[in-house]
């Protein structure tokens, strides 16, 4: 069942580069669109590195497991109240430290970074746009959540919850759609305002400019602007 379960979640993995991978192409402008050979490439490439990254999430998910359980067993001794604040306190900071690497994976599909850079500007949009990420991510779970109660309300029997699913599916991916665009334009805004500070406050540019490289432009514009600079 483990073998199983691990062939199957990988597999889920690379139907879901794809997906995600279509989605970003059709975000992007068409000057910036890979073509089929490049696309095909990519996928590939990012499926392995989702697979990484799933992989430390997964690692972190039980190291930081562990680390609540033994505070929460100690905690016991003192009070069982205790015991389940620590818990309690305990999934609110992983769920919140997710928020934080949440747009990795639109890093790696839409940018084709590898797994550090990826986590690197996320963790960068996210924490200078952390009030307007949450409320993303809300309205897109609300959205989810609420529309799905609808589309299944038919009975299983009936045509309309073909309907449903089909509406589901449209609705879903256009939502997904919207944190490419969220993710390019923020992470555009951040490029901008770090060289804003570069330029008033003589940080190393270096040192502060998000990694945005990948598709056809593969960081271009911010090599020639590097070396324009170094002249």
């Amino acid at each position: 069942m483990i073998v199983v379960a691990f062939v199957i979640s990988l597999g889920g993995l690379f139907i879901g580069t794809i997906y995600f991978a279509l989605i970003a192409r059709g975000t992007l402008p068409e000057e910036l669109k890979l073509d089929e050979t490049d696309l095909l490439e990519s996928i590939w490439v990012g499926w392995v590195r989702l697979v990484g990254f799933a992989l430390a999430v997964v690692v972190a998910m039980l190291t930081f497991g562990v680390a609540v359980s033994m505070l929460a067993g100690l905690a016991s001794f003192v009070h069982p109240n205790i015991s389940g604040l620590v818990v309690s306190l305990g999934v609110a900071v992983w769920i919140w430290g997710l928020f934080y690497v949440a747009f990795t994976v639109h890093g790696i599909v839409m940018d084709n970074q590898n797994i550090r850079e990826s986590i690197g500007n996320s963790l960068m949009l996210v924490r200078l746009n952390m009030p307007s990420v949450v409320g993303l991510f809300g309205l897109i779970m609300i959205l989810l959540w609420g529309l799905g109660y609808l589309w299944l309300s038919p009975q299983s029997d009936s045509w309309l919850l073909l309907v449903g699913i089909l509406a589901h599916a449209f609705v879903a991916t256009g939502l997904y759609a919207s944190t490419f665009h969220f993710y390019r334009d923020r992470l555009r805004w951040c490029s901008e305002l770090q060289e804003y500070k570069n330029e008033h406050f003589g940080i190393s540019s270096n040192a502060t400019r998000p990694v945005i490289k990948g598709n056809k432009g593969n960081g271009k514009e911010f090599k020639e602007k590097d070396n324009q600079e170094e002249k």
